[in-house]
C-alpha cells in the first residue's frame, strides 16, 4: 500500500505543527474497535530531537495497547524510527505470520519495526485504512496477498513447570511454578531474583502477565522487580522482561513447559 497525509489544521500557538498519522489496521473485528496497527508519524522523522525521531513508526493493539501504555510499559521496543517524508507517497508493507508482524516501507529490504508478540487476541480478521483528522488522507495500490495460516491457537494454559530462559544481560536461566485458578496465575519463581519467590498475575486467553520482586545478583539486597508478558503456545511461552527498581532492563524470555 501506499499512504500520504497532508496536515490542514493549524497547531497551537507555541506548539509543534502535527507530525501527520496514518497507517493500516490488520486483525480486525467487525466492530471496528479491535484491531491491530501500524502507523506512520512522518514529521517526526524530520525532527532534530532524537527522541521524536524514535517515534517516526509505531505499532498498537486496539483497545487494549494504545500507544502510551506500550511506550510507558515497553519503552522503544514497539515503535521506531524511519526515513519518511511528509506530505509525500510512503510505501507500506506489512508481513503477518502468527503472532508476528513485520513493518517495511519505501521498499527497504529489512523491516523498520518487527512486533514478535501481538497483543491482540484475535488471529484472523480484515485490513482496514486508518486516517486521522485535520488532515488529508489518501491510500493508493492496495494488495493483500494470503499466506498459509501458521498453527498457533490461543487459549493455552499457564499452569505448570517452566524451563525458562532470561536474556538480560547475557542469557540466563530459572524456572517457574504456575498456577492458575480463572484470570489469577499465582506460583514461583527461582533462579533470577532468588529461590521460590512469590508470583503472581493474570492469564487471558493464553496472554500471560506476571511479576516477582528479589535481589538480582550484585545489586543492593532492596531487589527489583521482574516483570513477565507473552503468550504461551501450547508447551512453549514467549515474550518481553522488564526489570525495574534499582536496576531497569528489557529483554525477550522464552520458557518451556516441563511438566
Amino acid at each position: 500500500m501506499d499512504v500520504a497525509a497532508k496536515i490542514i489544521g493549524t497547531a497551537p500557538p507555541g506548539s509543534p505543527t502535527p507530525p501527520g498519522f496514518i497507517g493500516v489496521a490488520f486483525r480486525t473485528r467487525s466492530d471496528a474497535n479491535h484491531y491491530e496497527l501500524f502507523y506512520l508519524r512522518p514529521g517526526n522523522s524530520l525532527s532534530s530531537d532524537q527522541v521524536r525521531r524514535n517515534h517516526s513508526v509505531q505499532y498498537m493493539s486496539m483497545p487494549d495497547f494504545d500507544w502510551s501504555k506500550l511506550r510507558w510499559r515497553w519503552p522503544s521496543v514497539y515503535e521506531a524510527y524511519a526515513d519518511l517524508e511528509p506530505e509525500a507517497w510512503i510505501r507500506m508493507k506489512i508481513e503477518v505470520a502468527g503472532r508476528q508482524a513485520k513493518l517495511y516501507v519505501n521498499s527497504a529490504p529489512r523491516p523498520v519495526l518487527v512486533v514478535d508478540g501481538l497483543k491482540g487476541e484475535d488471529l484472523t480478521g480484515g485490513v482496514g485504512l486508518w486516517p486521522s483528522g485535520q488532515q488529508e488522507n489518501y491510500f493508493s495500490n492496495v494488495r493483500i496477498t494470503h499466506a498459509k495460516p501458521e498453527a498457533v491457537q490461543n487459549g493455552s494454559d499457564a499452569t505448570g513447570t517452566w524451563d525458562i530462559q532470561y536474556g538480560i544481560p547475557r542469557p540466563f536461566s530459572g524456572s517457574l511454578k504456575l498456577h492458575r485458578d480463572g484470570a489469577t496465575v499465582s506460583g514461583t519463581a527461582s533462579g533470577l531474583l532468588g529461590t521460590d519467590v512469590p508470583v503472581a498475575g493474570t492469564w487471558r486467553n493464553g496472554y500471560l502477565e506476571i511479576a516477582f520482586h528479589g535481589a538480582l545478583p550484585g545489586t543492593d539486597p532492596g531487589g527489583v522487580t521482574a516483570s513477565l508478558a507473552g503468550w504461551v503456545d501450547r508447551n512453549s511461552a514467549k515474550g518481553r522482561l522488564t526489570l525495574s527498581g534499582q536496576r531497569q532492563d528489557d529483554a525477550a524470555w522464552t520458557a518451556t513447559r516441563r511438566e
